[in-house]
């Protein structure tokens, strides 16, 4: 990141800064490319919010080259700069990134200490203030998908928070990236409280046209299948997500949770530029669909 931000593109400022720290005091780092004009809406890209989703900080770091790279050079790449501010956060779980490739290759969690200490970790995407232990969520330090003491208890949970607060519907469209098996996921993860249905939000039908024509992109790449959709209904109910609090509480527009490909977490390292092509693809496709969202009267 810093040597990104070092070989800044001319015209452009590029910062690395401190959004929080873990439980360990690891800094949570982030990459701004941005220009000084008022009013420039963000892309927002973090990934690794699981410690053990690997191939999701590789595919974000190439995307991040990318845009270095290749501005100018590729016809996407220049507009979407121009127009742009993109926000980078490749290791959102900086303490259980680690201890994958110290100790525990398959660790999910943080690795925050809790009422169990034999168990420790919590779930960041079961964290966030969103139907906070509703649905898909443990209350059991033990679980892999353990919610935490409270609500948006984890220091990683609240340096993202601050974040999305800050930006809130200057973000324009936020990308997390999770592995594995090929979905492009739209909010919400949790059941509707009177109807016990998966919950549909007012606008699904808009966040669901431009899911479709990132999930499309994709699958042209390489002749794929992705599956898209709302978290609850595509692959299971899941409160207190970090793009659900962004779409519900902070009014970000587009949001999506994307599982990159492959059929386990540990793939080899052949896999990251399919990746990133994929995942490039997917963006691309999102912004240009938001951009063109019919109006009301056609």
């Amino acid at each position: 990141m810093d040597k990104i931000a070092a070989k800044c593109i001319p015209g452009f400022v590029c910062v690395v800064d401190v959004i929080g720290s873990s439980f360990e005091k690891q800094p949570i780092k982030r990459l701004k490319i941005s220009k000084n004009v008022a009013n420039r809406r963000v892309i927002w890209l973090d990934a690794t919010t699981h410690a053990r989703e690997w191939l999701t900080t590789a595919t974000t770091f190439k995307i991040m080259k990318h845009l270095q790279d290749k501005y100018k050079v590729d016809s996407s790449v220049t507009k979407l700069l121009d127009k742009y501010d993109w926000h980078f956060i490749p290791v959102v779980n900086p303490d259980g990134y680690l201890y994958t490739w110290t100790a525990s290759r398959l660790w999910r969690k943080n690795r925050r200490i809790n009422s169990k200490p034999s168990c420790p970790g919590v779930d960041l995407n079961r964290n966030a203030d969103s139907e906070w232990g509703s649905n898909g969520a443990s209350s059991d330090p033990c679980s892999e998908t353990y919610a935490g003491p409270s609500v948006a208890s984890e220091l990683e949970t609240k340096a993202l928070q601050t974040i999305v607060t800050a930006l809130g519907s200057k973000i324009i469209e936020m990308i997390t990236l999770h592995a594995y098996g090929n979905y492009w996921l739209i909010p919400f993860g949790h059941t509707d409280n009177r109807t016990k249905l998966c919950y549909v939000a007012p606008d699904a039908t808009e966040t669901m046209r431009v899911a479709n024509a990132a999930a499309n992109a994709i699958e042209k790449v390489f002749n794929t299948k992705w599956k898209r959709g709302t978290i609850c209904s595509t692959i299971y109910p899941a409160s207190g997500g970090m793009i659900d609090y962004a779409k519900g509480k902070q009014g970000v527009p587009y949001a999506a949770g994307v599982e990159v490909r492959g059929n386990g977490f540990i793939v080899p390292p052949s896999q990251i530029n399919p990746s990133f092509l994929e995942v490039w693809a997917g963006i691309v496709a999102s912004i240009e669909a938001i951009e063109n969202k019919p109006s009301l009267d056609q």
